[in-house]
């Protein structure tokens, strides 16, 4: 079975190929009282999408946030948000 690193890592480079949709590593943690990355329990891939949008702003582009949990089937989501579950 891979692991959510190798799985991380091949997805990320899947989606390298879309010319629209470019996805980070969200590495979460705190190093001598500095936090990085969004949020304990935010997602392990995060970035944007982008996309063009309504026929008034033809051409324009906005970013739309795009993001990505990976899993084994191992592996068990946590809602350390306390997000709702719909």
């Amino acid at each position: 079975m891979k692991s959510e690193t190798t799985l991380q890592n091949e997805i990320r480079l899947a989606v390298g190929k879309l010319k629209d949709v470019r996805l980070f590593r969200n590495n979460v943690g705190m190093i001598n009282g500095v936090q990085f990355g969004l949020c304990v329990g935010s997602s392990d891939l995060i970035g944007f999408q982008s996309v063009t949008i309504t026929p008034e702003m033809v051409g324009q582009k906005i970013a739309v946030f795009t993001a990505i949990e990976v899993k084994t089937p191992k592996g068990k989501p946590t809602n350390k948000l306390n997000l709702p579950k719909w």
